[in-house]
C-alpha cells in the first residue's frame, strides 16, 4: 500500500521555503527581521524574541508580534528589560536563562499552571498561556535563543511545530553566524576605506590601477598563472609608493607651518626661500617615485596582456626579460641563486611574448 501524509508534505514544503528564505539573506538586520517573521508565522505565535550573545552577555536583538508589521532589531535590550509600557518585563527571563544554561527546549501549554517558572515576575504579572523557548545550535555551539508566546490559546506550540523549528534551527544558527561575520567584515571595510581616503590622490590612483589590473587577472582563466607576477610587482611598487607617502606627509607638515607663519605676518625672506626649496625638492621626489610606480604598473600590464592575448608582436628582448624577472624577485631573495642577463640591449624579436614569458618563468 502507498499513502501520503498531507500534513508531513506541507511541513516539508514549509521547511524548504523557510530555509531558502533564511539562507538567502546575509545582512544581519534584514536577516533578523526575516527570522522573526518566519518563526512567528510558522510556529503560530503572537509575539517572539530572538536572543543573541553580544560582548559576553545575552541580549534581545530582535522582537516582533502579529499586531505590528515592524520588527525591532539590534537594540541589544537585556533579558530583564521592561516592556515599552514600563510596567512588566518583556519576557520570562528565567526561562531564557534556563535554556541558555541547559540548551534544552522549554514548552509550556499553560505557563501559569505548569512547570518550574510559575513564580517568574513576568509570568505572575501577565498570566501568559503558551510559551516555547528553544536553543539555536550549530555543531554543538549555542548561537542564540528563540522565545515565542501565544496568549490566546493553551497548547499552541504542538510537537509538530517544535519539530519544524528544530529542523530550521541549524540553518538559522548558520545564517546568523554568517551574517555576523559579514557585518564585521563590512565594518572592517568601512574603516579601511576611510584610511585609504586619507591618502594623497596620486597614491590612491596608483593603488586603484593596481587593484583594477589584479581583478582582471582573477576574472580570467588564462591569467591564473600570474600570481607570482602580482606578488613581484606589489613588492617592487612598495618602495616608490612608500617614499611618495613619506615625502607627501613631510611636505604637508611644512605647508601647514608655512601657512601659519604667513598668516601671522611675521614671515622672513629666508623662511620663504627655505619653503620653496623644500617644496621643489619634495615635488621632484614625488614625481620621480610616482613615475617609477607607473612604469612598474605599465610593465606588469604589458606582461599580463601578452600572456592572456597570445598575440604576436615585435619587442625588445632584453627589456622584456627584465619585466618578466620582476615576478621572480621575491622567490630569488629566499634562495642562494641570482640571475644576470647579458646581451644586446637593442635586439628585437618578432614573436609571441606571452609564450616567451611562460617559458622563462618555468
Amino acid at each position: 500500500t502507498t499513502s501520503t501524509n498531507l500534513g508531513e508534505t506541507l511541513d516539508l514544503a514549509t521547511v524548504m521555503k523557510a530555509s531558502q528564505a533564511i539562507s538567502g539573506e546575509i545582512v544581519l538586520s534584514k536577516l533578523l527581521e526575516r527570522l522573526m517573521k518566519i518563526a512567528i508565522e510558522n510556529a503560530g505565535a503572537q509575539k517572539g524574541f530572538l536572543i543573541l550573545e553580544k560582548a559576553g552577555n545575552w541580549a534581545i536583538e530582535a522582537e516582533g508580534s502579529v499586531k505590528e508589521d515592524e520588527i525591532s532589531v539590534l537594540r541589544s535590550h537585556p533579558l530583564n528589560a521592561e516592556a515599552d509600557s514600563g510596567e512588566t518585563p518583556k519576557l520570562a527571563s528565567a526561562i531564557a536563562n534556563y535554556v541558555i544554561r541547559t540548551q534544552e527546549n522549554v514548552v509550556l501549554n499553560n505557563a501559569t499552571q505548569e512547570g518550574q517558572f510559575t513564580r517568574d515576575p513576568y509570568i505572575a504579572a501577565t498570566q501568559p498561556k503558551s510559551i516555547l523557548c528553544t536553543p539555536l545550535l550549530h555543531q554543538g555551539k549555542l548561537t542564540g535563543i528563540l522565545y515565542l508566546e501565544n496568549n490566546l490559546t493553551e497548547g499552541a506550540f504542538t510537537t509538530d511545530r517544535l519539530e519544524l523549528l528544530k529542523l530550521l534551527s541549524a540553518q538559522i544558527a548558520i545564517s546568523i553566524e554568517n551574517a555576523q561575520l559579514y557585518n564585521n567584515l563590512q565594518e572592517f571595510n568601512q574603516n579601511l576605506e576611510q584610511l585609504v581616503s586619507d591618502r594623497t590622490h596620486e597614491l590612491s590612483n596608483t593603488l586603484d590601477a593596481l587593484k583594477a589590473t589584479q581583478s582582471k587577472l582573477v576574472e580570467s582563466e588564462k591569467m591564473a598563472s600570474l600570481g607570482g607576477l602580482v606578488a613581484g610587482v606589489a613588492h617592487e611598487i612598495n618602495t616608490p609608493i612608500g617614499v611618495g607617502v613619506t615625502v607627501a606627509s613631510a611636505l604637508a607638515e611644512h605647508t601647514t607651518d608655512f601657512a601659519s607663519t604667513y598668516k601671522s605676518g611675521k614671515m622672513k625672506r629666508s623662511e620663504l626661500e627655505e619653503f620653496l626649496d623644500i617644496a621643489t625638492t619634495s615635488s621632484n621626489a614625488l614625481l620621480t617615485n610616482l613615475n617609477q610606480a607607473a612604469a612598474l604598473i605599465q610593465s606588469f600590464k604589458e606582461v599580463a596582456v601578452d600572456r592572456s592575448s597570445e598575440e604576436r608582436r615585435t619587442f625588445i628582448v632584453r627589456d622584456y626579460l627584465d619585466e618578466i624577472l620582476i615576478q621572480l624577485k621575491p622567490k630569488l631573495r629566499n634562495s642562494k641563486h641570482s640571475i644576470e642577463i647579458k646581451g644586446d640591449t637593442k635586439m628585437a624579436l618578432d614573436s609571441y611574448p606571452g609564450a616567451l614569458s611562460q617559458v622563462v618563468t618555468n
